[in-house]
């Protein structure tokens, strides 16, 4: 069982190695894994990655120690009104003490969904090792894109790989 998880965490390491165009600044996956299916709950209850099959998913890890983050959650939350929310699913993962993090969700009210990921189980299966990092996910359920760093999420690059038909 440990060989099979080395070989899987392998291949979606090596799937993901730089392969950045000229014109984007995210990484493209050479070959189109699926994505890792999670559940988990929010204040909203259970959420699950599968659900939302059908439309792109960004997934972004963040943390409230993180500026970065912390200055991106605002261009998220633009990107998150700017959509239909049929159309586009965002949610934001954060291992922060969960006292923490309803505080931060109460006072900022963002338009999406922000879970918190206890003991970084999640974070650990997408093996995130840098803040912010963001997987862009495709209608059926497949890696289409990954970013480290904080970026400006109404980018017309990021309105280009979220409307292709995949």
């Amino acid at each position: 069982m440990r060989a099979i998880k080395f070989t899987i965490v392998s291949v979606f390491v090596f799937t993901f190695s730089l392969h950045v165009n000229a014109q984007d600044d995210f990484d493209k996956p050479k070959v189109r894994l699926d994505a890792p299916a999670f559940t988990a709950h929010d204040s909203e209850g259970v959420i699950s990655l599968n659900q939302y099959m059908g439309k792109p998913v960004i997934l972004n890890f963040w943390s409230l120690e993180c500026r970065p983050c912390i200055e991106e959650m605002q261009s998220l939350d633009t990107l998150s009104r700017h959509f239909d929310e049929n159309k586009l699913k965002i949610i934001a993962i954060s291992s922060d003490s969960n006292n923490r993090l309803k505080q931060y969700i109460k006072k900022h009210q963002h338009h999406f969904r922000i879970l918190h990921d206890k003991n970084a189980v999640i974070r650990n299966m997408y093996e995130v090792k840098a803040l912010p990092t963001t997987y862009i996910i495709g209608r059926d359920g497949k890696f289409l894109a990954r970013i480290i760093g904080a970026r400006d999420w109404m980018d017309q690059s990021i309105f280009k790989i979220l409307t292709m038909d995949h």
